[in-house]
């Protein structure tokens, strides 16, 4: 029995016992992914998930919290998950036609928004707290010849983003930054920093942390 398979043995109680399954089977996941129980997903077939270690949706850090998450992919859309990534309870992930979004390592707390319509990259060893919402889009025009509705975003390795921000279209989070609880990022930002506010900018150079 491989390793993916008994730990969906071990967790089998826990999980969304259909929608795991058919990822497995029909999406040829290979029991890597594990849907927690309330997690929903609406996966297009011609869309294409590669994960390398395991992926958990929707998982808990209490049995018993109800709120469900949610994940959504379009026609040709591209889930892709390196090591281990969690996403706890209450998301909601949304991957456009044609688009990619590529998770390293790490968790994403509970009720994240992600809305993903280009290119969304999270690299290794990633912790993301509570309600931040990341996008790469405005989704809506605005036609002064100037306006780009939708551009990538690229957060590092070892990154920390606290809870109730926003990283916006466009953004690079250099390795190693922290962002501070509520700041709202719509611009690049070097490694190792702290930064935060609303717009977010540098509080402090240099700095380290550790999970």
């Amino acid at each position: 029995m491989s390793i993916a398979l008994k730990v969906f043995v071990r967790n089998i109680f826990r999980l969304n016992i259909i929608a795991t399954v058919k990822l497995s089977l029909f999406m040829g996941t290979g029991w890597k992914f594990l849907v927690f129980r309330n997690g929903r997903v609406s996966i297009d077939r011609r869309s294409t998930i590669k994960i390398g270690e395991s992926f958990y949706f929707n998982s808990k850090f209490n049995h018993r919290d109800p709120f469900p998450s949610f994940l959504s992919m379009y026609e040709h859309s591209t889930l892709q998950v390196d090591r281990h990534f969690s996403i706890h309870s209450n998301a909601r992930v949304s991957v456009a036609a044609g688009a990619t979004l590529s998770l390293g390592s790490g968790y994403i707390n509970s009720n994240a928004a992600i809305a993903c319509f280009e290119s969304i990259t999270i690299g290794y060893d990633v912790a993301i707290a509570e309600n931040v919402v990341i996008r790469d889009s405005d989704n809506h025009e605005i036609p002064d010849g100037r306006h780009i509705k939708t551009r990538p975003v690229t957060i590092g390795n070892h990154v920390w983003i606290g809870m109730n921000s926003m990283i916006l279209k466009g953004v690079t989070i250099g390795d190693g930054c922290i962002v501070a609880a509520g700041s709202v990022v719509n611009k690049n930002f070097p490694a190792n920093c702290l930064i935060g506010g609303v717009p977010a900018k540098i509080l402090k150079e240099h700095i380290q942390w550790k999970l």
